[in-house]
């Protein structure tokens, strides 16, 4: 029954696409050894997502290693032609998550609803965001293949996280992972040589 509900990738990408932001950050990064030197000003790209608190309130979510050391943060549609500013609300780099100001220019963006369920390992799982290298929305479609406790690289804590075999490139950091029916199961948040990306569980995203 679950396999007859599903949706295609098309007809997943449809509904999902409207609630995937592309993430434009200027940032400063100081070395601290010599502070009379001026800031390096660098400019990166990542996605992020619309979700919907249980006070109703609407915020993007994304890597707090895209948002690190932002001066200034951009936010724009897929297919849009305007870039609105934001800012972050709240960020921690443990599990490297970020919550950024929804742009009242989108507030009637929908948000992603959040599965009720905990994905099973065979799973499909499909990864939505702007990889570098382009301009455009791209999605990748996998499985679920593992479940455990690891490294999260941004800042070494061991917590819960799933690999998948979709693709996660740099730039899709901060994208949703959904299953196949369109509904958030986690975050994407960093890949391997080997092709395997990794996610962090939708429920580690409602603690924080």
């Amino acid at each position: 029954a679950e396999a007859e509900s599903a949706l295609s990738s098309v007809a997943l990408m449809e509904r999902v696409k409207p609630s995937v932001l592309k993430i434009n950050v200027t940032s400063k990064t100081y070395d601290h050894s010599q502070p009379w030197n001026a800031p390096d000003i660098e400019s990166c790209s990542g996605s992020g997502f619309v979700v919907q608190l249980d006070n109703d309130e609407k915020y993007i979510v994304t890597n707090a290693h895209v948002e690190e050391g932002s001066v200034r943060i951009t936010v724009r549609q897929a297919g849009g032609k305007k870039d609105f500013t934001s800012r972050k609300v709240l960020v921690d780099h443990r599990c490297d998550l970020a919550l950024l100001a929804l742009p009242d220019a989108l507030a009637s963006v929908p948000a992603i609803p959040i599965s009720s369920h905990f994905p099973q390992l065979g799973e499909s799982v499909h990864v939505i965001g702007f990889p570098q290298l382009g301009e455009k929305i791209c999605i990748t479609k996998g499985g679920m293949s593992r479940c455990e406790l690891d490294e999260y690289a941004q800042s070494e804590w061991e917590g819960i996280q799933f690999g998948v075999d979709a693709v996660i490139n740099p730039g899709n950091s901060g994208g949703p992972a959904v299953n196949g029916h369109g509904q958030l199961v986690g975050v994407a948040f960093q890949g391997a040589d080997n092709g395997q990306g990794f996610v962090i569980p939708s429920e580690v995203l409602q603690h924080f």
